[in-house]
């Protein structure tokens, strides 16, 4: 993140014991936020909230680039636009673009090549400083298992706080210099900088807030619904240079002690209480990022107290000099290693973090601080910021060309039958049965005579009705009406569920999902299959009770319901995987597996539920195919010369219509057909 010490053209503490030189703990402050990223990043037990250590650089960056700009203004009664930048790039760019370059060329090796074009798309945005804008409109759910597999996605926040800073210093020029010219308005100057600061903070929380709900993924990523963050970190600096008086007659030691103290507080509790399962930013954010505002102003004063004296440590401090670097190269290092060692556990996950702190100390010693310091780039802004345009224009046509051969690499016969696999999905997605998260019509796809006298019905999430070839075809052949209802993401529980994707409950799932029973009991079909996932947040409990919920009203109408569990899944994407292995060099190869032990911890529980629900009906049984998909307990991404699986857990619309018969043969055991 934004990487410059604070403010040390003011030595001397103001009155009343503000202190606005160099301030420790807000190094302090930087470490403690790429703690909490990496750990959660790492999957460290107890940081799953820990990112929400990018909300507190947000509000250092906002405290730190409005005390600059307001300094400047003070004292020479204009702002230098062109110094302002040269410096942001200065200090940014060479970091972010020897990453950038770096992983693209490590990319270049261990990803398949059509693999290679998602990354290269991704790190085209990243040295013009608009990833997150590439991210909040390619639907990238920073929380969901698609965003873990790209290299740039953290550059998001980078491009937040360059966008800030492309518009801050036009902002404090207007609310600050209009008249500042006259010396009697410098008062009202400030305070219509006060002001307009407060209107940021409401307007852009407001925009936060509804976006968070009407489109999650802008709210998180967009600098409209995070300029508040900013805001308030400028109005702790005005707080702290005696623009605004926050709280007249109070003991200011120990106001500021408590401050410090509560603002530690709301940050621990943001860690232990957000985990991704909550309406994000929204109001929720209003936790770490006052928590992140208290820490400032609580350090504000040149008395001790306990937060100051801990943020002000050694450590912290060395770990605050390579927050920037250590942001940039811990994301790809722990995706490069999950690709290459994907069974890894979390003893990997700390080695890695400890690799790329090396890495960030090499970047920081070699690269960062020299260029930073270099006296030429000091004295010749122009000649900065045009250097710095070549680079970056530089940068971005290498990228270009990585791009263009990653898609003439990927159109080789090979490549192409690893990428088809991907796209054998089952008849009923191209024939629109599936609305997703859209809405909650109930959508029946029927296939065979319509007035047939035998039905059957398969009702699941994608990863239930995956198995619909092996079902379908020989049921229609025999004569039957097959009619198949489906939302993604949507398990056949009657449970409500967090969707993570549209940061919200999925309402319109559960309302959909009774809506389907509904038809289904309508229909009096013979056959009902039902299946969901088995990675849903839910008890065992909540498996058992929920599809029991579900039986109670299907079995009354149907001869026979068979509840298909969720199959073994892979730690990685198999048709990557296998695509991987035949691109990458010996050294690299070597390391890939396309094979694994099924890890069925949790498997085991939702099964051991769902045969507890069944076992209350007569009519209802547990058709268990994990056998067919994972066997002898190993999960393969190509078996026998077929691609099984057509990502991490859903499996080729190809594997499963030639398990068929031998699922059909599983079905007759219970029902005659």
């Amino acid at each position: 993140m934004q990487k410059q010490k604070t403010l040390t053209d003011h030595k001397k503490p103001a009155s009343g014991g503000i202190h606005l030189g160099f301030r420790p703990d807000i190094q302090g402050m930087r470490a403690l936020a790429i703690l909490l990223v990496v750990f959660s990043h790492a999957g460290i037990p107890g940081f799953t909230g820990g990112f929400i250590g990018v909300d507190i650089f947000f509000v250092l960056s906002g405290y730190l680039i409005s005390g600059l700009l307001v300094k400047e203004a003070d004292s020479r009664q204009q702002i230098n636009f062109l110094h302002f930048y040269a410096r942001r790039f200065k200090r940014l760019l060479p970091a972010l673009l020897t990453v950038v370059l770096g992983t693209s060329l490590l990319a270049y090796f261990i990803f398949a090549p059509f693999e290679q074009i998602a990354q290269s798309q991704a790190a085209f945005t990243v040295p013009l400083w608009f990833s997150n804008v590439y991210f909040g409109f390619s639907d990238f759910d920073y929380f969901s298992t698609e965003a873990s597999s790209n290299l740039f996605l953290h550059t998001w926040s980078l491009a937040v706080e360059e966008q800030f800073y492309l518009v801050w210093p036009l902002l404090i020029s207007t609310l600050l210099l209009k008249k500042h010219s006259v010396p009697e308005n410098a008062a009202h100057a400030q305070h219509k900088l006060a002001i307009g600061l407060g209107f940021i903070f409401f307007i852009s929380l407001l925009i936060c807030v509804y976006w968070s709900y009407l489109a999650p993924l802008l709210a998180f990523y967009l600098m409209p619904a995070r300029a508040w963050q900013f805001a308030l970190g400028g109005i702790i600096f005005l707080i702290a240079d005696g623009k605004i008086v926050p709280l007249k007659n109070v003991h200011l030691t120990r106001n500021y002690t408590l401050a410090s103290c509560l603002g530690l507080i709301l940050i621990a509790l943001s860690v232990i209480y957000l985990d991704g399962e909550q309406v994000y930013p929204g109001l929720h954010a209003l936790l770490p990022t006052l928590g992140a505002a208290l820490l400032l102003y609580g350090g504000l004063t040149t008395e001790a107290n306990p937060a100051k004296r801990i943020l002000s440590s050694v450590w912290l401090q060395k770990i605050g000099d390579l927050s920037y670097s250590w942001y940039l190269w811990h994301w790809p290092v722990l995706l490069f290693g999950a690709n290459l060692f994907p069974s890894g556990g979390l003893e990997m996950k700390i080695g890695l973090l400890v690799v790329s702190l090396i890495l960030a100390q090499c970047t920081f010693t070699l690269i960062e601080s020299p260029l930073r310091h270099y006296k030429l780039f000091t004295l010749r802004p122009a000649l900065t910021v045009v250097l710095a345009v070549i680079c970056m224009t530089t940068a971005v046509a290498g990228i270009k060309g990585w791009e263009i051969k990653s898609n003439n690499l990927a159109s080789s016969p090979q490549q192409v039958s690893f990428l088809q696999a991907r796209t054998r999905l089952p008849a009923i997605y191209a024939m629109g049965c599936d609305e997703w998260f859209s809405n909650s019509r109930v959508l029946a796809c029927s296939f065979g005579d319509e007035n047939a006298a035998r039905k059957a019905v398969l009702i699941g999430d994608s990863v239930g009705v995956q198995w619909f070839s092996a079902l379908a075809e020989p049921l229609v052949n025999a004569g039957w009406q097959f009619i198949v209802l489906t939302k993604s993401s949507c398990p056949i529980v009657d449970e409500d569920i967090f969707y993570a994707r549209i940061g919200a409950m999925y309402e319109v799932c559960s309302t959909w999902r009774d809506e389907a029973i509904k038809l289904i009991s309508n229909i009096h079909p013979e056959l009902v299959f039902i299946g969901s996932q088995s990675g849903y947040n839910f008890t065992a409990r909540q498996w058992q009770n929920g599809t029991s919920r579900i039986l109670d009203a299907l079995t009354a109408d149907s001869q026979s319901v068979f509840i298909i569990p969720g199959t073994g899944r892979l730690p990685i994407d198999g048709p990557g995987c296998l695509a991987r292995r035949s691109w990458q060099p010996l050294i690299f190869s070597r390391f890939t597996a396309c094979e694994y032990d099924r890890d069925d911890s949790n498997d085991s529980m939702v099964l051991t539920a769902l045969s507890a629900a069944a076992d209350d009906f007569e009519n209802a049984y547990i058709l268990d195919l994990n056998s067919l998909v994972c066997p002898q307990q190993q999960c393969r991404a190509e078996y026998n010369g077929q691609i099984v699986f057509r990502d991490e857990q859903h499996l080729t619309d190809t594997f499963v219509s030639s398990q068929s018969g031998a699922i059909m043969d599983k079905v007759k055991i219970f029902h005659e057909l």
